[in-house]
């Protein structure tokens, strides 16, 4: 596919230093007829996309970036749409006006205010941080164009200089429907668990930490989190996600990753979300042991389990609702106590009762052994004298579990699996 690409402008340095018949000379045409070509062609390509484009849209290279839609119109009309934090997360449609300039160059111009685009070049900073004071966001309305094609075009903020990507746009693809498989690929990867992804190319390895900023910071392997990182701001596709700048290992570099094989996967690079024991273990253990964990592991009933446990979960529940009540069973760092415990919620009306039974809880490289104390707290123990199914489900966590995930990407559901009986397994959700 041709692309046309803005190397007139070497034209125009040419012209600066007063050598225009030699510039001539070499490209066969004057800078001006080359520049007003190239306008008229960005123009024309930008038009001729009947459901418009795709615009990745990073305000400057250190933020992460937004998605929107463009669709450009011949009379100088362009319809935006986009969806982002700024908009409440809801979508939004606006109508104004767009034109591509020469000024040292093509540029691209929103030369009408837009507010769901310029919010970004605003100098009052829409989150009212008062170091922003003045400055905003930082971003542009106005691109140089460096390349187009009828496929794709690559900008360059005016101002602030971050590379913009646009992609033309399916011609059947509805543009409400696209912004929801962009929440569904972003609640995909970050909106369960925050586990760390984990980059492999060979036998080199990185930890991606922060994905829910969209802004990842990239640690070599024995690499210290705060000092050694690469932030690397993203935007996420309907396939995956795009990294704002290539990132390089070696001769071999990355960009673009989408989702196959339950991982992200590109070009050799493999992502996926590392080992599920370890996360098991890190997600509920606080760095204070005074501190209680704010995550559990939830006994996931919906999920599955084998029909062993099953059969005394269901007694459990039974007993439960015997007296008008739902449970629900969660493994759980009580900083209290200082111990490992298994938590049991439930619930009648709107009354809540907690209660908890300690464990002792040892960690190897290949599994998690639990052993309960005979200990708990009041209403803990309670449950588990008078209630049906408590002691038996406590004998059957009495055990020693390998952990795995069905999703190694996002370990937000994990199978706990018993080393000592294969018939005692079941999963647990993260929260």
């Amino acid at each position: 596919m041709k692309k046309i690409i803005g190397a007139f402008l070497i034209a125009l340095s040419l012209v600066a230093t007063g050598c225009l018949h030699e510039e001539e000379d070499i490209f066969g045409k004057s800078a001006a007829i080359r520049a007003k070509e190239f306008k008229e062609g960005t123009e024309a390509a930008l038009a001729a996309a009947p459901n418009g484009w795709v615009m990745h849209y990073f305000p400057n290279p250190t933020t992460e970036g937004y998605t929107y839609l463009m669709k450009f119109g011949t009379g100088g009309n362009v319809t935006m749409a986009g969806k982002n934090k700024y908009l409440k997360n809801q979508y939004k449609e606006e109508i104004s006006l767009w034109e591509v300039i020469l000024d040292n160059g093509p540029v691209l111009t929103f030369n009408s205010y837009n507010t769901i685009f310029h919010i970004f070049a605003d100098p009052i900073d829409p989150d009212n941080n008062p170091d922003l004071e003045g400055k905003g966001l930082e971003g542009d309305y106005e691109f140089i164009v460096l390349e187009y094609s009828d496929s794709q075009i690559k900008l360059k903020g005016k101002k602030h200089g971050a590379y913009v990507l646009m992609s033309r746009l399916a011609d059947g693809q509805n543009w409400e429907d696209y912004f929801k498989s962009l929440d569904n690929m972003n609640t995909f990867l970050f909106g369960n668990t925050p586990n760390n992804f984990y980059l492999r190319v060979e036998d080199t390895y990185y930890t991606m930490y922060d994905g829910t900023t969209h802004i990842f910071n990239i640690v070599p392997e024995g690499g210290n989190r705060y000092a050694d990182g690469d932030k690397v701001p993203f935007i996420v596709t309907p396939d995956g996600l795009r990294l704002y700048s290539a990132f390089s290992v070696g001769g071999t570099s990355v960009q673009d990753f989408k989702l196959a094989d339950k991982k992200l996967i590109s070009n050799g690079f493999s992502v996926d979300g590392g080992n599920a024991l370890d996360f098991y273990n890190q997600a509920v253990t606080p760095e204070e042991p005074s501190r209680s964990s704010a995550n559990r592991w939830i006994v996931e009933p919906a999920k599955d389990m084998s029909p062993k446990v099953k059969a005394v979960y269901d007694r459990i529940v039974a007993s439960c609702s015997a007296v008008g009540r739902t449970v629900q069973l969660s493994f759980y760092y009580y900083g209290k106590n200082q111990s490992d415990v298994l938590r049991i919620t439930t619930k009648r009306s709107t009354a809540t009762t907690e209660g908890y039974l300690n464990f002792e809880k040892t960690v190897s490289s290949e599994s998690v052994a639990y052993s309960y104390k005979g200990t708990g707290d009041q209403p803990g123990l309670m449950f588990y004298k008078d209630f049906d199914g408590f002691k038996d489900f406590v004998e059957l966590v009495n055990t020693d579990f390998t952990v795995s995930a069905d999703e190694p990407l996002v370990l937000s559901s994990l199978k706990m699996q018993s080393k000592n009986d294969p018939d005692v397994w079941f999963y647990v959700s993260y929260k």
